[in-house]
Formats: structure tokens, C-alpha cells, sequence
């Protein structure tokens, strides 16, 4: 039952709504932490960049997950552990 899918369109949107998720708790966290501590702006926009790097990781390992997760249900690779 191998037929061709076009797994893009959900990678992409899983990319971001990782990325979108995940930015706004994580920068928010960070911001709020930043203000707490009473860090000086350019510390500031380092922790900015350190939360924008970890919501890239995690949105493209959701993107990852999701294009795997398609392919393997449309090709019934999900299913062959239940059936065999």
C-alpha cells in the first residue's frame, strides 16, 4: 500500500505551531526571568537569541516528527504491529 504522499504541508505546519507555541512560553518565561534578575539590555537580547534558538530546535524537530508520522500512516507502517 505504498502510495506517494505529499508530506510537506504538515511538517510545515507543525514547524509552526512548534515554533509559535513554544516561542510564546519560552521567550515569556525568559522575559519575565530577565526582568526579575534586572539584566542589562545586552544580556537582554542574548537571552532573546538563546530562546529564539531553542524554539528553531524544537519547532524543526516537531516539523521532523510530523513528516515521519505522515509518511508512516500513509503508507500503513503504523499499523503493521497491530495486524501482524
Amino acid at each position: 500500500m505504498n502510495k506517494q504522499t505529499n508530506s510537506t504541508l504538515p511538517a510545515i505546519s507543525a514547524f509552526l505551531i512548534g515554533f509559535f507555541n513554544f516561542g510564546i512560553v519560552f521567550e515569556g518565561t525568559l522575559w519575565w526571568l530577565d526582568d526579575l534578575i534586572g539584566l542589562d539590555e545586552t544580556l537582554h537580547l542574548v537571552t532573546i537569541a538563546i530562546g529564539l534558538v531553542g524554539c528553531l530546535a524544537f519547532a524543526l524537530y516537531s516539523a521532523k516528527r510530523a513528516r515521519q508520522l505522515y509518511q508512516g500512516l500513509a503508507d500503513g507502517s503504523h499499523f503493521r504491529a497491530y495486524v501482524d
